[in-house]
């Protein structure tokens, strides 16, 4: 209000939320994605036309790095399309991210079996499972 916008905020059971944004009657929402692993999720929500694409957000280029991510066999090239593609995410804006999830690990020295390339985009703790 002190800057001249009227929010009102509305708490709603997760059906009505889902439905209403996927009808894209909204002006503004909040919402979480569970990870990013590989392209999947970018997939489903930045492929213009894509179901889950619920800001109707469409890019030629997005559209051809996820559909390279998504058939890559190539473990590193597929991570390299994916870094491309968020990278083309934070220019192009279409959702705003309010905060980065961070996981952290700490443990003893000598353990083997793990090095830090190898903690997936999603933030899954299940490469440590590796440690020896």
């Amino acid at each position: 209000e002190k800057i001249g916008i009227n929010l009102v905020l509305e708490v709603v059971e997760p059906a009505v939320f889902f439905k209403t944004i996927r009808a894209g009657s909204f002006q503004l929402y909040a919402s979480s994605w569970a990870g990013v692993a590989d392209a999947s999720l970018l997939m489903r929500t930045l492929k213009t036309g894509q179901f889950d694409n619920r800001v109707g957000y469409a890019n030629a280029a997005m559209d051809r790095l996820l559909t390279a991510a998504m058939s890559e066999a190539d473990e590193k090239l597929r991570r390299t399309y994916v870094i491309d593609a968020q990278r083309l995410l934070m220019h192009d804006l279409p959702y705003l991210p309010l905060w980065y999830l961070s996981n952290t690990a700490i443990v003893r020295k000598g353990l083997t079996g793990l090095s830090a390339n190898q903690i997936s985009l999603s933030g899954s703790l299940e490469p440590l499972l590796n440690l020896r």
